[in-house]
């Protein structure tokens, strides 16, 4: 898992500096660039609750290798790209891809860890995706600046070919093998998932909305505002990037530590207050350095959140429909994704993109409320027998 999770990632964020220029090129409105950036999640969105049913027909690995192969030749496929609702379609199927591979990887690290060992091992997942945003964009930049836009994307495709290498030669987990009874995990489970589940997905899934609403940031507003704004190339913005994830990389086994020693709360609330801290530094930002102070700020806050979320469904996920409740799961979080570069996009129009990045800084402080205040503490420490 974590291999194919460093390589994956490393891929993702090569596009992350390349891609606002890159729609920019395309049109000037900021809310068809905004529409662009939250393609992928809408397709995430729209992909979540039947990539759990999916996964659980084909199994663990195979989702991931068939994730992984859509999103390689949807992302490559934008080097022909001549228009923005290519750009926009194709964003929108490799979303697709993105939630095969991502419900896969949770329900294979749900299925083999447990519960006192699960928020060490998902801090790992999340600082090892940490350390391949680190790379992905200084690298995505660099190639961007000497070998042009629209390479970067085939040279996307191309890094997933290392890690679907890699999950091919993985045996299939005995207990995550593919479902023979035709009758399980149908799709009306969906409404008995959320009517058996609501209460504890009405609160702790509002929490995830607002958190993954500001977690894009740093994939949405900084490039585009160190693009537009600021005027600064794509290896000066990969380098932010990069810069912001390298803090991540540093510090994401703090959040293990925390979570699995005190508490998931102990890592979640502070650490969504400093991402909000560090998204409205962006509008303060006068230059380079002031941007990569608030980047190195949000990469702070979001160390020490480093698979919150993933360990958080893991721990409500009852064991039975474990693959549809990460689906949904996953749909309120990636919903919160989708929102966010469409509510900047509106905003910008009417107002100006400082103004749209200030409103996406609150949903930081909105996230930490309610897990502090709404959201019951999901980590039950057994009592040590005296025998």
């Amino acid at each position: 898992i974590y291999l194919p999770g460093f390589l994956f990632s490393v891929a993702k964020g090569m596009i992350v500096p390349v891609l606002p220029r890159f729609a920019n090129n395309q049109t000037q409105s900021f809310q068809l660039i905004g529409l662009v950036l939250a393609a992928d999640f809408l397709g995430q969105v729209l992909s979540d609750i039947p990539t759990g049913y999916i996964m659980e027909r084909i199994g663990r690995r195979r989702g991931m290798i068939v994730g992984l192969i859509i999103l390689g030749i949807t992302t490559g496929s934008i080097f022909f790209v001549t228009a923005i609702w290519q750009l926009f379609l194709l964003r929108l199927l490799g979303g697709f891809g993105v939630a095969l591979y991502s419900v896969s990887r949770h329900a294979w690290m749900a299925d083999g860890v447990n519960v006192g060992q699960r928020g060490r091992a998902l801090s790992v997942l999340g600082g090892v995706f940490r350390g391949g945003k680190a790379v992905g964009p200084i690298l995505g930049g660099t190639l961007a600046v000497t070998f042009g836009q629209e390479p970067t994307f085939l040279f996307f495709a191309a890094l997933l070919i290392l890690p679907l290498t890699i999950l091919i030669f993985v045996p299939e987990r005995k207990e995550a093998e593919p479902t023979q009874d035709k009758n399980a995990h149908h799709p009306g489970e969906f409404v008995e998932i959320v009517r058996d589940h609501w209460q504890v997905l009405l609160s702790a899934g509002s929490g995830a909305f607002f958190a993954q609403m500001v977690r894009s940031a740093r994939n949405v507003v900084l490039p585009l505002f160190a693009a537009v704004v600021l005027n600064l190339n794509e290896q000066e913005i990969g380098a932010i990037v990069s810069a912001s994830s390298l803090i991540d990389t540093l510090l994401f086994p703090v959040a293990g530590i925390l979570m699995d020693r005190f508490g998931r709360k102990f890592a979640i609330v502070p650490s969504f207050v400093f991402q909000g801290v560090g998204v409205f530094g962006i509008t303060l930002a006068t230059g380079y350095w002031g941007l990569m102070l608030a980047g190195l700020i949000i990469g702070l806050g979001n160390s020490i959140s480093s698979g919150t979320m993933m360990t958080l469904g893991a721990d409500l996920s009852p064991v039975d429909r474990r693959g549809g409740f990460l689906g949904v799961w996953r749909l309120i979080g990636d919903a919160g994704f989708f929102t966010a570069p469409l509510i900047v996009g509106i905003i910008a129009d009417a107002l100006t993109l400082g103004a749209a990045t200030t409103i996406l800084a609150f949903s930081g402080g909105i996230a930490s409320a309610i897990f502090a205040f709404f959201v019951p503490e999901t980590l039950q420490k057994k009592p040590i027998s005296a025998d």
